[in-house]
């Protein structure tokens, strides 16, 4: 049986709305739907407000994932790059943090330490990058010159495939 989804709507009292989240309001949209009747009572509820419907969660496309940065891969790092005579001290600090997070959630704890290693090592942010990022204009012109370079060998294989076939008149 499917997940029930709870908070179907939000009241925005300060400006009047009733607003919807989508998938809410393509349920309410038929009768037969308990979403419809839930719909009508929250209309009879609130008879001034408006409805609205939200059509997305807003999310972050700019926001960097880190996948592979784990606490066992932060402790490897910092055994490989990080100086003789700071290594153990600074594995002794993320040892402290991981034992004091112990008494917080997942969600509190990780990205944390996360940020904290982010700011110590900030070069990781851009470990086996290319050093030179090129712009959109010089990837789209390289595409182009690939796509004139394939046309230009189609047309040479096509006008050999044709003087191989001309037939000599005289035999």
């Amino acid at each position: 049986m499917a997940k029930a989804r709870k908070n179907p709507a939000r009241f925005d009292h300060a400006n009047n709305k009733i607003i919807l989240y989508k998938w809410f309001d393509e349920k309410a949209r038929s009768p037969k739907n308990k979403e419809f009747k839930m719909l009508v009572e929250y209309t009879r509820s609130f008879p001034t407000y408006k409805i609205e419907v939200r059509e997305d969660i807003n999310t972050n496309n700019n926001q960097e994932h880190y996948k592979g940065l784990s606490y066992d891969y932060m402790k490897e790092y910092i055994k490989r790059f990080e100086p003789v005579e700071t290594r153990d001290a600074v594995l002794k600090e993320l040892d402290d943090k991981l034992f004091i997070s112990e008494c917080h959630s997942k969600a509190y704890r990780y990205p944390e330490i996360k940020n904290w290693f982010l700011k110590k090592y900030p070069e990781i942010v851009n470990y086996g990058m290319p050093t030179v990022a090129k712009n959109s204009d010089e990837v789209q012109e390289e595409k182009d010159n690939a796509v004139i370079k394939i046309d230009n060998a189609v047309a040479e294989n096509d006008n050999a495939t044709e003087e191989n076939e001309t037939v000599d008149p005289a035999a």
